[in-house]
């Protein structure tokens, strides 16, 4: 177990996931995702919120 950021993390399983054969288009859709250039999975969707509409 390694301390990052105050959250204990299993190195062992962390390393373990590099070596799955979906990591590489797992991260490229996150980061397509976080700029707006993939859709998220609709199961995941929230319902608008009063905080949704304040941000800019």
């Amino acid at each position: 177990m390694v301390a990052l950021n105050g959250y204990l993390i299993n190195s062992d399983c962390t390393a373990a996931s590099f070596d799955s054969p979906d990591y590489v288009p797992i991260v490229d859709h996150d980061h397509r995702w976080r700029l707006s250039l993939a859709e998220g999975d609709p199961r995941r969707r929230r319902t608008s919120t009063a905080t949704d509409t304040e941000r800019t």
